[in-house]
């Protein structure tokens, strides 16, 4: 009886021996974390899928690199970046790459089927940067100078042709702004800095009236008449510079040929095109090309903020005079008599 007792207490100490065992082997053991908290979506930010965890729904990355260690239930979608899939990775939907790279270790499971779309854009990227650093610099340089001509060309033609149309009005803006150029250009440079707070009280005052409503197809037609005033402005200062340098007098022509403008807008823009020109050569004209672009850009807004305040100005009359004005005619005839 005693050796059943014995026999008996034995076997229960080795079941909770084996019982403990087994529990605190269950208690170490690496549980799986399930992500099932709906789409998976990462905008430039990187994802990452460590091996115990577990995406139950599809995983969208954009803008971002994808590392996969664990289990994705669904498809994979990465787009402008790449994705790699390690070797404890399983994939049971698609995956998909658009602009990037898949990376397959050894031993990774893709269920479904892998779609990688090579897109222009990246290279694209690539080849400006290098146009811009590295050696080919003067590809870029290239461009810059054949943009600046073609953008001075078309501002000169358009200059050429107000001129022409509308000698009167870009003559008085032309006097306006040889009298009185600091005036013209501080309040071109407030019509400037206050255009767009204008236009949008405008705009949303038209829009909180029912009557100003049908006026806001207006604003278009206002907005081409600004831009034409701007351009008679930048017009009237090239041509005071076209004078000035043709008739080397000091005085600008008062009936503003198209001559005069097209000579403006040349010298206007010319250290632009000097430092585009300098940027062409070598690394060591870097400098004085950087220097010649500022000022050819400084030189460039000048004219206009002050053509635009001359143009704003030109419809009122100067509260100063020049020079006295012309006795009438029959007091010279009773002055000889």
């Amino acid at each position: 009886m005693v050796s059943h007792m014995r026999m008996f207490l034995v076997v229960t100490l080795l079941f909770a021996a084996a019982v403990q065992a087994v529990s605190a082997q269950d208690e170490w053991r690496p549980r799986r974390r399930y992500r099932g908290d709906g789409l998976h979506v990462r905008i430039a930010k990187d994802y990452y899928l460590p091996a115990d965890q577990v995406a139950t729904r599809p995983v969208v990355i954009v803008g971002g690199a994808a590392t996969i260690d664990g289990t994705v239930e669904d498809d994979l979608i990465v787009i402008g970046g790449s994705v790699r899939v390690g070797p404890t990775a399983h994939v049971r939907g698609d995956l998909t790459t658009v602009g990037g790279e898949v990376i397959l270790a050894d031993g990774a499971d893709v269920t479904g089927q892998i779609h990688d779309v090579n897109v222009v854009w990246p290279e694209i990227r690539f080849v400006l940067r290098d146009w811009i650093r590295g050696p080919d610099r003067g590809l870029w340089a290239m461009f810059s100078l054949l943009g600046n001509i073609f953008r001075l060309t078309l501002v000169m033609i358009a200059a050429c042709v107000l001129a022409f149309v509308a000698p009167a009005w870009v003559g008085r803006v032309a006097r306006r702004s040889g009298d009185a150029p600091l005036a013209a250009g501080l309040t071109g440079f407030a019509a400037q800095v206050l255009f767009v707070p204008v236009l949008v009280v405008v705009v949303i005052g038209l829009v909180i009236t029912l009557i100003g409503i049908p006026l806001l197809l207006l604003v278009p037609f206002a907005l081409f008449g600004f831009a034409v005033m701007w351009l008679a402005g930048f017009a009237a200062v090239a041509a005071n510079v076209g004078a000035r340098f043709r008739s080397r007098t000091g005085g600008a022509s008062i009936d503003v040929p198209v001559f005069d403008v097209a000579c403006g807008v040349a010298l206007l823009g010319l250290l632009s095109i000097v430092g585009n020109m300098l940027a062409l050569g070598p690394r060591a004209f870097g400098p004085a090309a950087a220097a010649c672009g500022a000022a050819g850009i400084a030189i460039e807004y000048l004219a206009w903020t002050v053509g635009l305040g001359a143009a704003l100005l030109a419809p009122f009359r100067p509260q100063w005079n020049t020079q006295p004005p012309p006795l009438p005619s029959h007091a010279n005839a009773s002055a000889t008599a």
